[in-house]
């Protein structure tokens, strides 16, 4: 269907539907702006007896020229409506031909919008589907929305038969209600369950009591003032049994200075947790006790404490995390400044260990566990340091379920691993926690069935809403007072067996140039001497129009 102006004719026109409608309807088409098409305009009216609304509208400015741009558009209203077409060219002063064209129009008694019907599997089984005005079901898609979480491999797909179901059940119905048991394994899925705890595991942890020996400690002073093991001095080892034990030993006589260290006798290079504890004897001021970092290319300091601002006679205990691009060993020094005192100063250090692991335990996440499978703890109970704690995937669900008591549950499985022997893993099934709680492992999903609604138009065949519009030319022919060419009926433009949803006002059009111009359906017009739009040279193309005015 097309709309001409020659020259710089300039006017509108319209077709509109042959009927009225009273309830909400879908319009759908196909149109384009031919090559030169400035200064016009396409739009759709929705026009009733109290007014008429403008409904779209599609210029060159916003519109690519000579190509098929496709739309819908929702039309409804209080009062009984028509739908009118119109072409609107205005004046242009140049000598081109302009034209509008459309194509494949259907109107649908259902909104533009495709319809979704959705279920929440398991607490629904049941879809309820239906169209109005016996038109048809067609089912477009079938999906499954489920919440977001990692642990899922792939998403829910409905299987054959589920989907098989539905569509039998539904196509070509006005209505339907399928009520079975999805057979889809991903729709019976559980929640999963992630756990967190920290073990401070001592495996390949070295420790030092320097009961026998310096064990991992290597002396490293070159004087007469150095580290060593004595037994005259508090014990940190011995300490709760009040026995005499060795610990490691700086002293310094009459306010001496000097520095002394001792180094681990080996290199890490790997992340170590080294743990100690200090003491300062009485009377042991300014000094200090410091850890180092050394390696090839320098050393850092650890830790410092100072004697003037540390309990004396009190042993305390440090834990430091050690770790480097380099190989590296540690150092500690003991360091007495200049005193005018004959008392003796001391600084003690006992118990060290040095752990494979950060000093406040290797954290262990574990995610995605199965509910139904037995869990175990991988650590061992005696170094379980701190709560386990519990959280389920997914965390968000659909169904918003909020009687789940995560809190509770978490608070049982850490009692009940406290219990277990120290030197054992806590081993459990998650079941045992839950039992009775269904909102904490049962997920929801819901199934969404996008479907159209496919009816019958008056006057139109078949199932499908397709309705093709006759074509209309507008033009100005000056110096002419008619034309040899043949006026075209409107219903000559009609497919095969169909006839019009929309009927002319007034306008025919009459044309000796071959027919060259697009159609987007592919189907030949039933005029052999439809135009050409294109290389227009002294055609006698011309509008009877009813009151005979140019437009």
């Amino acid at each position: 269907m097309t709309a001409v102006s020659y020259s710089d004719f300039h006017g509108t026109a319209r077709i509109v539907t042959d009927i009225e409608f009273t309830q909400p309807i879908c319009l759908s088409l196909w149109y384009q702006l031919y090559w030169n098409s400035f200064d016009c305009y396409f739009n759709i009216y929705q026009i009733s007896d109290k007014n008429q609304v403008l409904l779209f509208t599609a210029n060159h400015n916003f519109t690519s020229l000579a190509e098929w741009v496709n739309i819908s558009v929702d039309c409804f209203g209080q009062y009984p409506f028509k739908i009118a077409l119109e072409a609107d060219f205005r004046y242009r002063d140049v000598a081109a031909v302009r034209a509008i064209l459309i194509d494949d129009t259907s109107i649908a008694y259902r909104s533009c919008q495709e319809l979704v019907a959705t279920i929440r599997y398991p607490d629904e089984n049941t879809i309820n589907i239906s169209c109005l005005n016996n038109s048809q079901i067609q089912i477009d898609k079938i999906d499954v929305i489920e919440e977001e979480t990692p642990c899922r491999d792939k998403p829910c797909v409905l299987n054959s038969q589920d989907t098989l179901t539905i569509e039998d059940k539904c196509n070509g119905e006005s209505s339907c209600l399928a009520d079975y048991n999805f057979t889809s394994n991903c729709l019976r899925e559980f929640r999963y369950i992630n756990l967190s705890y920290t073990c401070k595991d001592e495996n390949r942890t070295s420790v030092s009591t320097f009961e026998d020996s310096f064990g991992d400690w290597l002396n490293v002073s070159s004087n007469r003032s150095t580290w060593d093991r004595t037994r005259n001095l508090p014990d940190h080892t011995q300490v709760t049994t009040g026995s005499a034990g060795y610990s490691m030993t700086v002293l310094s006589f009459n306010g001496a200075a000097s520095t002394q260290r001792i180094a681990t006798d080996n290199e890490f290079t790997e992340p170590i947790c080294l743990s100690l504890w200090y003491f300062f004897y009485e009377n042991s001021y300014d000094c200090s006790f410091s850890i180092y970092k050394i390696s090839d290319v320098n050393q850092n300091s650890l830790f410092t404490a100072d004697c003037n601002s540390t309990s004396v006679n009190q042993w305390i205990s440090i834990s430091v995390d050690v770790y480097g691009k380099d190989p590296f060993k540690i150092a500690l020094e003991a360091d007495y400044k200049q005193r005018n005192s004959t008392t003796v100063r001391a600084i003690l250090v006992d118990d060290t260990s040095i752990a494979y692991r950060p000093c406040q335990g290797q954290k262990i996440d574990t995610t995605c566990l199965d509910i139904e499978t037995p869990i175990k703890i991988e650590c061992e109970t005696q170094f379980l340091a701190g709560q386990i704690y519990v959280s389920l995937e997914p965390k968000h669900l659909i169904s918003q379920q909020k009687h789940c008591p995560e809190e509770t549950i978490e608070s049982e499985l850490n009692k009940f691993c406290r219990n277990v022997n120290k030197t054992d893993y806590c081993k459990f099934e998650m079941l045992d926690f839950i039992s009775g709680y269904k909102d904490c492992y049962v997920t929801s999903k819901n199934i969404t069935v996008t479907y159209q609604c496919r009816g019958l138009a008056a006057g139109v065949s078949g199932g499908v809403l397709l309705t093709i519009i006759a074509v209309v030319v507008i033009c100005r022919f000056r110096g002419f007072n008619d034309c040899d060419c043949v006026t075209k009926n409107i219903t000559s433009f009609m497919r095969n067996g169909q006839e019009s949803r929309f009927k002319e006002t007034g306008i025919y059009e009459c044309s000796n140039i071959s027919s060259r111009l697009s159609d987007h359906a592919y189907d030949s017009f039933e005029c052999p001497n439809y135009f050409n739009m294109t290389n227009v040279h002294n055609s006698s193309t011309c509008v009877r129009h009813g009151n005979d005015k140019d437009l």
